[in-house]
C-alpha cells in the first residue's frame, strides 16, 4: 500500500490528482489530520487467517 501511495505523491499513475491518496494528502498538507500513515493503516488488509 505504501508504494502506491509513493506512486500517486510522485505522479507515476494515470490521473493522480482524481486519486483519493491526492486528495487526503492534499487535504492534511503535511499537519497532524489526514497524514500519510493514517492511508496505510485504514487500507491495510485485514488477515483472514483462522
Amino acid at each position: 500500500m505504501d508504494r502506491r501511495v509513493q506512486a500517486v505523491i510522485d505522479c507515476d499513475v494515470q490521473d493522480p490528482e482524481a486519486a483519493f491518496v491526492h486528495c487526503w494528502l492534499k487535504s492534511g498538507q503535511g499537519g497532524e489530520c489526514f497524514r500519510r500513515g493514517d492511508i496505510v493503516f485504514e487500507y491495510s488488509p485485514r488477515s483472514t487467517a483462522t
